[in-house]
């Protein structure tokens, strides 16, 4: 679900921008976790995604936070 998260948002700043997204994004990386360490992480996701922001001042400021 993260890369079409990622394909979605790079498609939306482009069409906000008015630029081709190549001059904005230079790359893109996705990690991925194995089924058992996503399974053993779900009684925690609640938490963890409760305390996330629901916005960002700027481009910048989302990809510092991560």
């Amino acid at each position: 679900m993260g890369g079409a998260i990622a394909a979605k948002v790079s498609k939306v700043l482009e069409r906000e921008e008015n630029q081709d997204i190549n001059e904005r994004v230079v790359g893109l990386l996705i990690i991925d976790v194995s089924e058992g360490t996503a399974i053993e992480a779900l009684p925690f996701m609640e938490e963890i995604v409760g305390k996330r922001p629901s916005s960002f001042k700027s481009i910048s400021d989302a990809i510092r936070y991560t």
